[in-house]
């Protein structure tokens, strides 16, 4: 890594941003229109064969591969690095996370289905052998883990995406809890305190607004809301929404969820995160997109 630091000022630009991982490396550019981004990434992968040149490395071309997120019409455009095109997929694996060109995220979910799937098996199967305890536990480092991981950047896909996870995780809680198939869960979550893959998304994207990191906090635009007449007024403003994938955007979501909060006269940027955990736990349920 110390090798390769260097690479970020050499190829980073206005449109590009360079992610360095321990074993991979991503470039991300960014433009108005397909030409005008395929010309961005053809020079900074000229750049990067410069820097390669200079500090005698190889970078495997044919195992690079680059994903059009956004145009239709990228793939008929070509990237080459060293004379050769570079390959177009529709998806790709970065960091345990499948993002496909669509940002859809549904292989991912299919991907994350399985995995659950299999281990809330096995947990049915050792229902009436194992503790309750050991049940939760079992749950929480084999199922939950893997819902929240990185949960920021995939929880927020299509409800039918969302459902089926929603599926198994009640699933799971019956389990815990020997109940029917049948039986209702809305009960067993709140016994066992553990969050629905819904709450889950809220409580971690709370967690990042309170580090009111700056790289996050350019995902989305706040704007105040200067008509404060009455107290049913808003305090920040809510974007006008026509369409399900808009109204499920950060820049919807979390003026929502921070009104609710200035409505019970709450800063949850002036609060300690402990406090804030606790206070999530009694809002939580309150919270309706």
């Amino acid at each position: 890594m110390v090798v390769v630091n260097d690479i970020v000022k050499c190829i980073k630009h206005q449109n590009v941003d360079v992610l360095l991982y321990a074993d991979n490396s991503s470039i991300n550019c960014s433009g108005e229109r397909a030409e005008l981004t395929a010309c961005i990434a053809n020079r900074t992968l000229q750049k990067l064969q410069n820097w390669c040149s200079i500090n005698r490395m190889v970078i495997n071309s044919k195992k690079t591969k680059a994903i059009p997120f956004g145009f239709s019409d990228f793939p008929s455009l070509p990237l080459l690095y060293d004379g050769e095109a570079i390959e177009y997929v529709d998806s790709a694996k970065v960091l345990g996370v499948i993002f496909d060109s669509k940002l859809t995220f549904a292989q991912h979910v299919a991907s994350l289905r399985r995995k659950i799937s299999w281990r809330a098996g096995m947990i049915h199967r050792l229902r009436y052998y194992l503790p309750k305890l050991v049940k939760l536990r079992l749950y929480h480092a084999l199922v939950q883990s893997q819902l929240a991981y990185c949960s920021l950047a995939w929880c927020n896909s299509s409800r039918s995406h969302i459902q089926q996870l929603f599926t198994l995780e009640k699933r799971c809680i019956r389990t815990i809890y020997n109940a029917p198939y049948l039986a209702h869960t809305d009960a067993l979550f709140i016994e066992s305190r553990i969050p629905k893959l819904s709450q889950l998304f809220i409580h971690r994207l709370l967690l990042e607004l309170h580090k009111q990191n700056p790289r996050f906090m350019t995902l989305f635009q706040l704007e105040s809301n200067t008509n404060l007449r009455t107290r049913q007024s808003n305090f920040y403003k809510v974007p006008a929404t026509r369409l399900q994938m808009t109204d499920k955007s950060l820049n919807v979501i979390i003026p929502r969820i921070l009104n609710h909060f200035h409505s019970k006269d709450i800063v949850i940027f002036q609060l300690p995160r402990n406090k804030l955990k606790v206070l999530m736990q009694t809002h939580i349920n309150e919270i309706i997109f």
